[in-house]
């Protein structure tokens, strides 16, 4: 099952290389005289509205969903890690503070944000909107991570050959190098197995309300959003996207919880 989500996953990210490169305007690019047509060799799923070829314009809203998925969870992790050692490390009223920040992150409404800041970059190019909407993703979505890491840290440290590394003076980057952050590798690794498609899930459905990724760019979210208006002609407009969507968010997380499963059999060898 690992190997199969694994190929998957490549055989994918192969089609994204090809599309970027042989099509890479595809997504703009409009052939009246070529709209809705069905299934051909020339176009394997049909053309939509605007004649544009349906598959490599879905394989273009799979880059722009895995950009944005995989931008948002690498900004959140290192926002979460670097937070969580500090606040673990900090014995002040830092600590307490840093706390306190992690509650008032959390406790915004993340999407009610998204959607209004997304408003500024809507009309921006396809690169300046889905940074733009990773980093806005990774800004708030950081703070369970930051938890799990400050606890799991401030339990390690109690540990006797920390206390020893402490007295024998040695530095804090090298404590956290080679006894604290370790600890936390397979809960960073379990964090990543529902971070990944979570962000998939979540660019997804903002684009499909209308406040994430805008046309002539597109995204899974916009596809499916778009699919809905073609449901009774050309069904496939709304199933393709959406079973896409589907698979790739099984098959990481088969893949990620599989690659966890061998992390776990490993330490416990060691």
């Amino acid at each position: 099952m690992k190997i199969s989500s694994a190929l998957f996953i490549f055989a994918l990210i192969i089609l994204i290389l090809i599309a970027t490169f042989k099509f890479p305007d595809s997504f703009v690019e409009v052939e009246s005289s070529q709209a809705l047509q069905s299934f051909s060799e020339k176009h394997w799923l049909g053309t939509d509205s605007l004649g544009r070829d349906y598959f490599w314009r879905l394989v273009l809203a799979l880059r722009t969903s895995f950009l944005i998925a995989f931008g948002s969870t690498f900004v959140s992790f290192f926002i979460g890690v670097g937070l969580g050692s500090w606040s673990a490390w900090s014995k002040t009223d830092s600590s307490y503070t840093l706390n306190r920040f992690f509650d008032v992150i959390q406790g915004l409404p993340s999407f009610l944000f998204l959607a209004v800041m997304m408003q500024f970059y809507i009309s921006k190019s396809t690169l300046v909107s889905t940074i733009a909407l990773a980093l806005f993703c990774g800004f708030f979505h950081w703070p369970q991570l930051a938890r799990l890491t400050r606890s799991q840290i401030f339990k390690t440290m109690q540990e006797p050959f920390v206390e020893a590394a402490i007295s024998l003076g040695a530095t804090p980057y090298h404590i956290f190098r080679r006894h604290l952050w370790p600890s936390v590798y397979g809960i960073w690794l379990t964090w990543f197995c529902f971070q990944i498609p979570a962000e998939i899930m979540f660019e997804s459905t903002l684009s499909f309300l209308g406040f994430g990724i805008q046309p002539p760019q597109t995204s899974l979210g916009l596809l499916i959003q778009e699919g809905w208006k073609y449901l009774d002609d050309q069904p496939i407009f709304l199933f393709a996207p959406a079973l896409l969507s589907f698979l790739v968010v099984i098959s990481f997380r088969m893949l990620l919880s599989n690659l966890r499963k061998d992390f776990d059999e490993q330490k416990i060898m060691v």
